[in-house]
């Protein structure tokens, strides 16, 4: 069997982390039992039995404890109770802090009266030897005075560099030693993680099913990144999935009410055309959260088209009105001959008398009113003779 085993501090309470071991006999939790730890006998508390646990594929080997500290001899049950504990808490044996003191106000108030003489210096072409030595000198000063600060610092900061490079020492050993422990436990942890992905697909099903949530919402209920992580718990994951799958639940009922209001619409338009409109053509508007209204009046549109394609409006022919062009000279108007009509026979004119000549060109204007097919006659009669007209006007009477 498995078990996790904890360290006993030399008051008798139980410090630090669990260590596993496998134990060839039972033991219960809370039971002392003596195993090797760092190469010495150590008596350790049972804190945990691990029913399942997978040793095959590790990269380090898990001990075997010796047996129940009460089966052990005396001695070396005291020698362990009695063992030093190795101290992994670093110390300081001996710090001390850097002081350094520098004639600071001396200087200072040496080169205040030195410098004072420099002030107000007007650079010329007389003075202009003068001010570059002056400036010479300056930096001289300034250059010495960093050089100081540069190579005291370095001394100073040797200790403190010591320091930091013995730290960095000490922590590339625990890495060493730490890495295949890390590795071992996220290959344990990834296992965790694809058990509790594996669970969560399976409580999505569920949820699901019990919400009554279709195809297109259900697959809106993912996996979140937080359902896998190792401390979550299988009803905390539940919760959270029933609270996701209401809210889906509540767009899916509010879709499905839009979708029965739209196929109505759809059969009452279908009644007045031939070629039917289908909701898939719509299904589109939907899915981009269009408004009923709106989704209505697409259809509406739709089917008017439809209609008007099957139903074309008739167009008649226009009434001809025959106009015969006057001669400069002015000639008589030439009465046609005209069908008997329905309607209140117009007031004609009398025309005014005059000669007639053959080349001349004339003009009349009629009103004809018949039915449509006899008006088509008149119109095929005046193109098959070559005669030039147009239609002033034209309607139902």
């Amino acid at each position: 069997m498995i078990i996790k085993v904890k360290v006993l501090d030399e008051n008798g309470k139980v410090k630090g982390r669990a260590y596993t071991y496998k134990s060839e006999i039972e033991v219960s939790v809370g039971e002392l039992v003596v195993a090797d730890m760092a190469g010495k006998d150590k008596t350790l508390v049972v804190t945990e039995i691990c029913d399942s646990f997978e040793t095959e594929g590790l990269d380090y080997e898990i001990k075997t404890i010796k047996g129940l500290s009460s089966d052990i001899e005396e001695n070396t049950v005291e020698e362990v109770a009695t063992e030093e504990v190795v101290n992994l808490d670093i110390k300081i044996e001996k710090e001390v802090l850097p002081v350094i003191k520098i004639n600071f106000e001396e200087m200072k108030s040496a080169l205040t009266k030195t410098l004072a003489e420099y002030n107000g210096i007007v650079v010329t072409e007389q003075s202009l030897s003068k001010c570059k030595a002056t400036q010479k000198e300056l930096a001289s000063v300034r250059v010495k005075l960093d050089a100081y600060r540069k190579d005291k610092k370095k001394v100073l900061s040797k200790p403190i560099t010591d320091f930091e490079n013995q730290c960095k020492e000490l922590i590339a050993l625990v890495e060493q030693a730490e890495e295949p422990i890390k590795e071992g436990i996220k290959k344990f942890d990834d296992v965790k993680r694809d058990n509790k992905r594996i669970t969560a697909l399976k409580l999505i099903g569920e949820v699901i099913e019990e919400q009554q949530l279709n195809e297109k919402y259900g697959k809106r209920l993912d996996v979140l990144e937080k359902y896998c992580t190792l401390s979550v718990k299988e009803k905390e994951v539940k919760e959270d999935l029933i609270s996701r799958a209401m809210t889906l639940k509540v767009e899916q009922d509010r879709e499905e009410e839009l979708i029965d209001i739209i196929k109505d619409a759809i059969e009452s338009e279908n009644e007045k055309i031939n070629r039917k409109i289908k909701f898939e053509d719509f299904k589109r508007f939907i899915d981009r959260g269009m408004s009923t209204k709106d989704v209505i009046a697409e259809i509406k549109l739709s089917a008017n088209r439809i209609y008007e394609a099957e139903n074309p409006p008739i167009i008649e022919e226009p009434e001809p009105i025959i106009e015969v062009i006057p001669d400069p000279v002015q000639a008589p108007i030439i009465e046609p001959i005209q069908e008997a009509i329905q309607i209140p026979e117009p007031v004609l004119v009398e025309p005014i008398p005059f000669e007639i000549e053959d080349d001349s060109t004339y003009f009349a204007v009629y009103r004809i009113v018949g039915k449509l097919e006899q008006l088509r006659s008149v119109s095929k009669f005046l193109k098959d003779n070559g005669i030039d007209y147009n239609v002033t006007d034209q309607g139902e009477i």
